[in-house]
């Protein structure tokens, strides 16, 4: 039976203990901007607001009974999306298609906002399947009443 050779374990270099994080040691002139870990997502909030500038005219636009739902959805939607990759896909999809069932004529926005790359990252397969759906009914997504009022003008 032969033995393996034990790794040398590593020197510290300090004496206190140290849990995670960055350890930097020795000389550092000038550094800037985020050390981000594992564990640090930063989303910018008026990156978000702009990507959904579009969204935002349109239920400004809507009738005014449905418009504070609505704004109500969007916020929901843009604090999920700050989460970034800790978003929850189920959520974002359950509230897009809220949107589009309180502002149809805010689908085309909707999808826009979704192909940009800062919200195209964290799309997932659900969220992704909504929006497929979505870029199909163009601006205003097809119901049933309306099928049905396309076939009785024939």
């Amino acid at each position: 039976m032969e033995r393996k050779p034990k790794a040398k374990k590593a020197k510290k270099a300090s004496s206190g203990k140290q849990s995670g994080g960055v350890s930097v040691s020795g000389r550092i002139g000038s550094v800037g901007g985020d050390v981000i870990g594992r564990d640090k997502n930063t989303v910018n909030i008026s990156k978000i607001d702009e990507a959904f500038g579009s969204l935002s005219k349109k239920i400004e636009a809507s009738d005014a009974h449905v418009s504070p739902e609505a704004n109500e959805t969007l916020e929901a939607l843009k604090k999920e999306v700050a989460k970034g990759s800790k978003s929850k896909d189920s959520v974002m999809a359950t509230l897009l298609q809220k949107l589009v069932k309180l502002v149809p004529e805010a689908t085309g926005s909707i999808v826009s906002a979704f192909a940009t790359p800062l919200l195209g990252k964290i799309v997932g397969p659900l969220t992704g399947l909504i929006l497929k759906k979505f870029e199909g009914a163009g601006d205003a997504p097809a119901t049933k009443d309306a099928e049905e009022d396309d076939t009785t003008s024939v």
